[in-house]
């Protein structure tokens, strides 16, 4: 009967359309649950890296309250109030806007300025084209390559220490450039050598996994380059290009 074949048609579409309907759900809990994971990790590993980073200021600040600077202690002590805020605030957020992220880093950079005295510089330069007010990253992602080249850069080089940093924007992406005019990589890795107690850096081997998860938790590529300067075959510091999709 017509009407036989008709039920037995629509009977098996609904099964199918069931079918499809139970594994889309499925796929679907299982990608929910895997942003979840992945959210917690960045969370997680974002609550790593900001003790890490404020230990080396609350040092420089202990030093500066020993010799009884009254007058520099109260002032920096109000800029790491200022910075532990906006750390705590910062942490619990998927993106923030770039000129909150760059005044975090002008207060962080303040404060390591006490560790390394006055022969230490730094320059922050942005492209006109840029609105700060507006384009979003994700917190302190480009903190700890600043921390890099002024633990492993700048801290062991006599004289003159300088740290420039540029944003610029090529083809959708935010480009930023840290370069230090540090010993280079090379020879930091010879000076770690001599010490007894080595460890490979936090800063650099949390960075590689938060890119990581960043590129699997989003569609958009996160990345970073590493480039050694060189002067006449001698080591003048290191480049650091990071490219963040906006």
């Amino acid at each position: 009967r017509w009407w036989f074949y008709l039920l037995s048609v629509l009977l098996g579409a609904g099964i199918v359309a069931v079918l499809f309907m139970v594994r889309i759900q499925f796929i679907k809990r299982r990608a929910e649950l895997r942003n979840k994971v992945t959210a917690s990790q960045l969370t997680a590993l974002k609550s790593q890296m900001n003790p890490h980073f404020l230990f080396n200021t609350l040092n420089s600040l202990q030093d500066l309250i020993l010799k009884h600077d009254i007058k520099n202690s109260n002032y920096y002590l109000n800029k790491f109030s200022l910075l532990m805020r906006e750390i705590l605030d910062m942490s619990g957020k998927d993106e923030v806007v770039l000129s909150r992220e760059i005044k975090l880093l002008e207060t962080y950079l303040e404060l390591e300025k006490l560790r390394f005295g006055d022969e230490f510089e730094f320059v922050i330069n942005i492209d006109n084209e840029i609105d700060l007010d507006h384009l979003q990253l994700p917190p302190m992602i480009i903190q700890p390559f600043i921390e890099n080249a002024l633990k492993h850069g700048l801290l062991h080089k006599k004289g003159d220490k300088r740290l420039k940093i540029s944003f610029t924007l090529d083809d959708n992406c935010l480009m930023c450039e840290i370069t230090d005019n540090g010993v280079g990589r090379k020879r930091s890795e010879e000076i770690k050598a001599r010490n007894i107690r080595t460890h490979q850096s936090f800063a650099t081997d949390a960075t590689d996994k938060r890119m990581d998860l960043l590129n699997s938790y989003n569609d958009k590529k996160y990345s970073f380059k590493i480039i050694d300067l060189y002067e006449e075959e001698k080591s003048v510091g290191t480049k650091v290009l990071i490219s963040i999709p906006i």
